[in-house]
């Protein structure tokens, strides 16, 4: 598992650390990571959450 706070999921992606993995990121910043990096399974978090405890 890798984490971090808010959108610092934007910086794990750059540096390669999402690459075909499903993420999340702050709800400002979940259309950009879903246009800009088609590798990565973007989610939103409540969805993401809500999974992840079930």
């Amino acid at each position: 598992m890798v984490a971090s706070v808010c959108s610092g999921a934007l910086l794990l992606t750059e540096a390669g650390l999402l690459s075909d993995k499903k993420a999340t990121t702050h709800s400002f910043a979940i259309e950009y990571m879903k246009s800009n990096y088609k590798d990565i399974e973007v989610v939103q978090m409540s969805d993401f959450w809500m999974k992840a405890i079930f």
